[in-house]
């Protein structure tokens, strides 16, 4: 019997019972809209303002299947509790005919074709199934409420555009049904109606039901903004006004409220989806509903039911400036990656030319550009994107950190050793991720290299560029640890070292509570496994290599599962995808992450660094290795490093970006350790060696 069998039969014997309904449960209201944010409340919008005072405030990450989100995706996402889009242009709902959404059947389509497993109807099919009542009024709101055939479930009310018309339609739905769904339209036929609209809802509410729970959402980035467009909700976009992809809106985070009298207001909001305060997810709206009305969600849904948090006292403010910031950043990640690629190819060719001249480059220069992955999350603790010139800021206080890095580097007591400088840059990578991942969002969230509120690929953890960056600087600080004992003929205390450096990077990347990364396990551990054989000064046989393999591979399962053990809203990446294995669905994530994998890699500028890195290596570096004197630890380093990028490369999703980014930080670290001290004699080598 396998380890790998006695885990998952474990996991199944011992997992957590599913949360059961709560026998009783408020009647719920859900008010939808689309293209809102929170710097639109104002005194001119008094009934949105209102959700600051009375209610549980987030900003929400419409994201959908692409860089932005249209109306429908919105409503199909609560529909399924996946990432879903609508086929072709941005167009608003249509009202459903005969108790069926129109389009249905394009939809379904359409979400199959994408790369999420999305099933639309999986809410109106739970909520069937527990026989709930439920009305929906506005054609968005049909589409939340259809089952898996299309069929609304519930009632239909009619249209939500016109506030007389709520206001008399409501009361008699909200007194007979315990879940009622509304789409009031978007913010592009004006903020002063749409609020009309919301305040119609909220007093109709109040009037009615006040035990009711009410949950706010604008749940996409809403229709193009076309001039002298005022199409109501529902209409068809009038001639020369349809939208294409090219002229979808841009994207930003959206409104989302809780309303609910037992807990009262301000407060903020939040999801175990996201793990930060004030963020939540639209697949989060799906689960969010099935538990306000008592009943558990299903498994596959991707979100988890948000959770009303302490008191705020405004939370106005840090909601606008977490989205402005989300905005701002947006706008700088090709930029800084374009500009780390270019800096890292002139690193390989500057270190390229240098070598077959026997002379090096200059320290200080390759430290600051080792020193700029960091420095763009370092960047992050002061306030750039409230700037007139945020290009501007930011740049500055990338600069600013950096040459402070470097400084540092150069100037402790370290300075004299050939490993000190290069050790000093990865220990100040190494410290600065790990403070992300323990607890201080400012330096993950809305950073180019980091968390992507907009992107919503990952909220917490490491994503790819900072398991790249991670898993470089350790192997760094562990080779380093390592080489001062195997100078000294130390060779198991250098293996022990690697080793425990080696747990304490695995345990920060893959325990679900840090780094939470599925794909960085299985690169880490054969890396520092190598590394700690070749700290012992013996050579590699395939005995060792499948030792390592077995060790990592057993490492990795058992970190997911015991994730997976988790009830479901608590799991991270690691215990969906045990899910996902269950439910039989690896090889559309697999194939999705192949597809992914390969677009990246024959279309980003990351490639060339990847290359360049790599010929600069074997070409140039491979050779220099063995006649470098007095640092046995730096070969294993660099073999180590490329087992690392190699694994990662393969396993990631986003592939080369791995070894890339990888690269901008141990590229001039080689370098640097090179030309640290004059190179011995090949004689010399050939006597020793």
């Amino acid at each position: 019997m396998s380890a790998g069998f006695v885990l998952v039969l474990f996991a199944i014997l011992f997992a957590p019972p599913s949360p059961a309904a709560a026998d009783t449960a408020p009647p719920v209201v859900v008010v939808a809209m689309s293209g809102v944010g929170w710097h639109d409340a104002s005194a001119a919008t008094p009934a949105l303002s209102s959700l600051l005072r009375d209610g549980a405030t987030a900003n929400l990450v419409p994201r959908s299947v692409g860089a932005t989100s249209c109306p429908i995706d919105g409503w199909l996402a609560i529909s399924s509790g996946s990432r879903a889009a609508a086929p072709g242009e941005c167009r608003p709902p249509q009202q459903p005919k005969g108790g069926t959404v129109p389009d249905w059947p394009a939809y379904q389509q359409a979400v199959r074709d994408q790369p999420y497993d999305a099933q639309l109807g999986r809410l109106g099919q739970t909520l069937r199934a527990a026989s709930v009542s439920a009305a929906a009024l506005g054609p968005g709101a049909a589409i939340a409420l259809a089952d898996p055939s299309g069929s609304l479930v519930g009632q239909y009310a009619g249209p939500a555009d016109d506030p007389a018309q709520l206001a008399a339609a409501l009361p008699p739905v909200l007194t007979d049904v315990e879940l009622t769904v509304i789409d009031i339209g978007s913010a592009a036929g004006g903020l002063a109606a749409l609020d009309d609209r919301l305040a119609a809802v909220l007093d109709a509410v109040r009037s009615s039901r006040p035990e009711a729970v009410v949950l706010v959402a604008s749940i996409a980035d809403g229709p193009p903004v076309v001039a002298g467009d005022q199409s109501p909700p529902g209409d068809e976009p009038r001639e020369g006004t349809e939208s294409t992809e090219g002229d979808r809106p841009p994207a930003g985070l959206q409104i989302a409220a809780l309303l609910d009298p037992a807990a009262g207001g301000p407060r903020s909001l939040g999801s175990p989806s996201t793990r930060l305060t004030g963020l939540a997810q639209a697949t989060d709206l799906a689960p969010t509903i099935l538990q306000l009305l008592g009943l558990t969600p299903p498994v596959a849904m991707a979100g988890a039911p948000m959770e009303i948090g302490q008191q705020t006292p405004d939370p106005r403010a840090g909601l606008v400036d977490d989205a402005q910031h989300a905005r701002a950043v947006t706008e700088r990640v090709a930029g800084l990656y374009d500009t780390l690629v270019v800096l890292g190819l002139a690193v390989c060719g500057a270190g390229w030319l240098a070598l077959r001249r026997g002379g090096s480059v200059p320290a200080p220069a390759l430290l600051v550009v080792g020193a700029l992955p960091a420095a763009s999350f370092l960047a992050n603790l002061l306030p750039w994107w409230r700037s007139g010139s945020p290009a501007w800021a930011y740049l500055g206080s990338v600069v600013a950190a950096a040459v402070a890095v470097t400084v540092l580097a150069l100037n402790g007591p370290w300075r004299r050793s050939r490993w000190g400088p290069p050790t000093c840059l990865a220990v100040v990578t190494e410290v600065t991720l790990l403070v992300g991942v323990l607890g201080v969002d400012a330096v993950q969230y809305a950073a180019p290299m980091g968390i992507s509120p907009l992107v919503g690929g990952r909220f917490y953890g490491f994503g790819n560029s900072a398991f790249a960056l991670h898993a470089t600087a350790a192997l760094v600080i562990a080779a380093a640890a390592a080489d001062r004992l195997a100078r000294r003929g130390q060779r198991r205390r250098a293996a022990v070292v690697v080793a425990a450096v080696g747990a304490v990077a695995v345990v920060a990347d893959g325990h679900p509570s840090f780094g939470a990364d599925f794909g960085g396990p299985p690169a880490l551990l054969p890396a520092f496994g190598v590394l700690a054989v070749l700290a012992l000064g013996v050579r590699l046989t395939a005995a060792r290599i499948a030792l390592v393999i077995g060790i990592s591979a057993l490492a990795a399962v058992s970190l997911s599962v015991l994730d997976w053990l988790r009830p479901p809203p608590e799991r991270s990446h690691l215990g969906r995808f045990v899910q996902t294995v269950l439910d039989g669905e690896l090889g559309s994530v697999l194939a999705r992450k192949v597809e992914q994998n390969f677009a990246n890699l024959t279309g980003s500028t990351l490639t060339l660094l990847a290359i360049a890195g790599t010929l600069l290596l074997i070409a140039m570096v491979r050779p220099r290795l063995a006649t470098v004197a007095n640092a046995p630890m730096l070969r294993p380093l660099v073999v180590a490093l490329g087992i690392a990028w190699a694994i990662g490369f393969a396993v990631n999703d986003s592939g080369v970006l791995v070894p890339a980014v990888g690269m901008m930080l141990g590229i001039p670290v080689i370098l640097g350790l090179l030309a640290a001290q004059p190179a011995r004699s090949t004689a010399a080598s050939a006597a020793i060696v």
